[in-house]
C-alpha cells in the first residue's frame, strides 16, 4: 500500500540522547562548542530518487534548507567552485548513521537552470557512500529524516535521524507525477495544484522539482488512488499562459 509522503512534525523533534552522546564520543579530548553548534538542516519525507542506487543521493533542496548557516561562508563558497576537470569540488563530510554507525560521504552543491535561462534550481546533495547507508539503515520512500549539522574542532559533521513512524502526518498533497508524452517520471513534493502563471523549464528522469515560494506549475490529474492518498498527475509546463 503506498502512501503520501509527508515531510514529518511541523515542529521537529530535538537530536535524540543517543546521537548526543555519540557526538560526545567523537569529540572526545577534542576542541566541542556548547551544543557542538548543532543546526537542523534538513527534515523530508525520502522519495524513490534519494534512494535508488543509481542516483546514489539525498537531494537538500536549497528552498528546504531551515539554517543555511550550518556552513561557513568558506565551505559555501568552495562548493560553488570547480577542479582542474571542471567538475564541482565537494566536501568529505563524516555522518552518523541512524544506526549510529559512521561514515564519510560527499557533500556537493547542484545548480540546475530552468527553462527561462535566467533562474537556478540549487540543492545540496550528499552521495559518494550514501546508498551503503541506505541499504544498511532499510531506509524507504515514506521514511522522514532529520539532517543535523554539528562541528568538532570545527570540522562540519552530520547526523541522519530517521523519525518513528508513528509520528509521521498524513499530508494529502505529495504527489508522483508521470508525464504522459515523453515518458519523463518526476517526483514533487507537497505542492497543492494552482494557476498556472510561470514557466518551470523542463525536467529529466529522475529530478526532483523543487519549486521557488512563488512559483507555481500546472498540474492535471489523472488518476487518483483507491486510498486517495496518492494522486497521478500530468507535468505540462509552458510559456503559453
Amino acid at each position: 500500500k503506498k502512501e503520501a509522503i509527508g515531510n514529518g512534525p511541523p515542529t521537529p523533534p530535538p537530536l535524540p540522547e543517543e546521537f548526543k552522546k555519540t557526538i560526545q564520543e567523537i569529540g572526545s579530548g577534542k576542541n566541542i562548542s556548547e551544543e557542538a553548534e548543532m543546526k537542523l538542516v534538513i527534515q523530508k519525507g525520502l522519495f524513490e530518487t534519494d534512494l535508488a542506487a543509481g542516483n546514489n543521493r539525498l537531494s537538500i533542496p536549497f528552498t528546504r534548507v531551515r539554517d543555511h548557516g550550518f556552513l561557513t561562508e568558506e565551505e559555501a563558497r568552495f562548493l560553488t567552485t570547480r577542479d582542474r576537470n571542471n567538475k564541482m569540488k565537494f566536501k568529505d563530510v563524516t555522518i552518523i548513521e541512524p544506526s549510529l554507525r559512521r561514515e564519510k560521504v560527499k557533500l556537493s552543491r547542484w545548480d540546475m537552470k530552468k527553462g527561462n535561462g535566467k533562474n537556478t534550481c540549487s540543492s545540496y546533495v550528499i552521495n559518494g557512500k550514501w546508498r551503503h547507508i541506505v541499504e544498511r539503515n532499510r531506509l524507504e520512500p515514506g521514511d522522514v529524516v532529520q539532517l543535523w549539522s554539528f562541528r568538532i574542532d570545527q570540522e562540519l559533521h552530520f547526523a541522519l535521524v530517521k523519525l518513528p513512524d508513528s509520528i509521521r502526518p498524513h499530508v494529502p498533497y505529495a504527489c508522483e507525477a508521470l508525464s504522459g508524452s515523453n515518458g519523463v517520471s518526476q517526483i514533487l513534493e507537497n505542492i497543492k495544484p494552482t494557476t498556472p502563471s510561470t514557466m518551470i523549464g523542463n525536467v529529466t528522469r529522475g529530478d526532483v522539482l523543487e519549486p521557488e515560494p512563488n512559483d507555481n506549475i500546472v498540474l492535471v490529474p489523472l488518476s487518483l488512488s483507491a486510498e486517495k492518498q496518492r494522486i497521478v498527475i500530468g507535468v505540462f509546463v509552458s510559456d503559453m499562459i
